[in-house]
């Protein structure tokens, strides 16, 4: 294989879930070697930027090159020139009408921008967001005063129970708006303008630098990083990986609890991969 892009999941692939904004030593040194023998990381994650650029940084992106997806595919960050290559922002009115539809629900509403993560109210779901880090949390009901900066993405959040029960409802008074809705984790949905996915990310920034699915190795652990494996010309996902990853993955390594990338990273390093 005539490999030279690795696609980078973070949470259950690289570190497990709300395992902060850094990797382990031994994974961050496996990561650069990587970058040595010449091959481009691409971070395709959910995380907000500020939970993605610390890891990046970590990694010295800046110095190798590489490329940043952020808040599911809404932002994307060239690391070596800082340009920001993709946009798609949650128009204000918008992100006021979403704050609007979660108290209407007896949800917490939260509107994500690139400097707070603001919400109504403390929950279970965006306590699992904060062990991500890097994102600072600002709860108040006066939402409008902490509106200074491009929305990225909104929240609402509630029971698991409950939120679920809702959802299809909800999902549709969002997508009356031009919104995209996803139960992301029990407690938390997730909630983006209309198109923004991980995959349309990537779609669009391979035709920006010229480079095909048969030139990339993946690794990921969730339903939404399935399609993304199989497209790799290797993909792999980690034992805690979901069956989805599984049934499309060229490779399954030790869960993420065992560092389990480090035995697809050392087939990278040596060249063992064919």
């Amino acid at each position: 294989m005539n490999l030279n892009t690795v696609i980078l999941d973070i949470d259950g692939s690289l570190m497990p879930i709300g395992g902060g904004i850094h990797v382990k030593e031994s994974v961050k040194n496996a990561l650069i070697e990587v970058e040595k023998k010449g091959y481009t990381f691409i971070i395709n994650s959910a995380r907000e930027s500020q939970g993605v650029l610390p890891l990046a940084h970590q990694l010295e992106m800046e110095k190798y090159g590489g490329y940043v997806i952020s808040f599911s595919g809404a932002l994307g960050t060239d690391m070596k020139t800082g340009e920001q290559f993709l946009q798609y922002p949650i128009p204000d009115q918008k992100a006021e009408r979403l704050w609007q539809i979660a108290l209407s629900y007896d949800f917490v509403p939260c509107i994500g921008t690139e400097e707070f993560m603001i919400v109504r109210d403390w929950t279970e779901g965006y306590g699992i967001d904060f062990g991500n880090g890097g994102t600072d949390f600002v709860v108040t009901p006066r939402y409008q005063k902490f509106m200074t900066d491009t929305v990225w993405k909104g929240c609402v959040s509630g029971e698991p129970e409950a939120l679920t029960k809702a959802f299809p409802n909800l999902k549709k008074d969002l997508a009356a708006l031009g919104l995209d809705a996803i139960q992301s984790i029990p407690s938390t949905v997730d909630v983006f303008q209309h198109g923004v996915s991980k995959m349309r990310a990537l779609d669009e920034l391979f035709e920006k630098i010229g480079i095909g699915w048969q030139s990339c190795t993946a690794i990921g652990d969730t339903d939404g990083d399935a399609e993304c494996i199989r497209k790799a010309a290797y993909g792999v996902t980690p034992a805690n990986g979901s069956a989805f990853c599984k049934e499309a993955a060229d490779f399954v390594v030790p869960s993420v609890d065992e560092d389990g990338c480090l035995v697809w990273l050392n087939q990278l390093i040596e060249g063992k991969i064919d």
